[in-house]
């Protein structure tokens, strides 16, 4: 009976990550990375303060609204830059990134469906607080062209910190997950290709200026990683409290 019992695969919460390798399993460990990741954190934040100050007192300068027009010329990418701005519009966004948190919590990961709702949920949370401290009008004006008209304050880019925030957690699920390759990049691919592609969109739409799409790349990794951290603190806790449990 008890030899059965030890055969049948575990469904505890910290299971998927137990056979990862002692490099990936520690990747975004404070204990790992401590003191540096720590000086890269504040380097960050510092430049994230500064772009934020200049959002602030200069609106938009001339290299925004260069990198605006020589984005805006990319017509080749017109449909994909569309869509990849269409699914973080409401309600898509609520949608499809429901769907994909009940997936992921139906297969088995739970914990990871818990860290993906609040890692997305905290990220529009930091938006509107620094939206708000920020105050920076939308781009708008005959210097671009802009293409979907959205209110509200324009640094940083709350796309941006919401791919980074949810998308950015799901690739680093595929990237520690070591069962499947093929699995692993059908989920890896997709997500750094949002990510990637999410800044120009906000760019191309005229949404956002450059440094917006900037800003928000800069806070939402400190964020993702603030995340990651916390995640990876608790499978840490789980994993050494399974052997006492049992």
């Amino acid at each position: 009976m008890s030899s059965r019992a030890n055969a049948r695969p575990s469904s505890s919460p910290v299971a998927p990550l137990r056979a990862v390798g002692p490099e990936k399993r520690s990747w975004w460990s404070l204990q790992e990375y401590g003191r540096r990741a720590w000086t890269v954190h504040v380097v960050i934040l510092v430049i994230f303060a500064a772009l934020a100050a200049a959002a602030h007192w200069l609106r938009a300068d001339r290299l925004d609204v260069w990198i605006t027009d020589q984005v805006q010329r990319l017509h080749v990418l017109d449909g994909l830059l569309w869509l990849v701005s269409w699914i973080g519009y409401t309600p898509e966004e609520i949608v499809i990134l429901g769907v994909i948190i009940a997936l992921v919590f139906a297969v088995g990961y739970r914990v990871e469906s818990l860290f993906l709702l609040i890692s997305v949920v905290g990220s529009n949370v930091l938006e509107g607080v620094v939206k708000a401290l920020v105050a920076r009008p939308r781009p708008n004006g005959p210097s671009i062209h802009v293409l979907r008209h959205v209110g509200g304050y324009s640094f940083p880019s709350g796309h941006v910190l919401t791919f980074i925030a949810f998308f950015g957690f799901l690739a680093y699920l595929a990237w520690v997950e070591p069962r499947n390759a093929l699995v692993r990049g059908i989920v890896l691919v997709p997500c750094l290709a949002l990510v990637i592609l999410v800044g120009p969109s906000r760019i191309y739409e005229g949404a956002h200026w450059a440094s917006d799409v900037i800003g928000a790349y800069l806070l939402g990794f400190v964020w993702l990683s603030a995340i990651l951290r916390a995640y990876v603190a608790w499978i840490a806790r789980g994993a050494r409290e399974a052997p006492r449990a049992g």
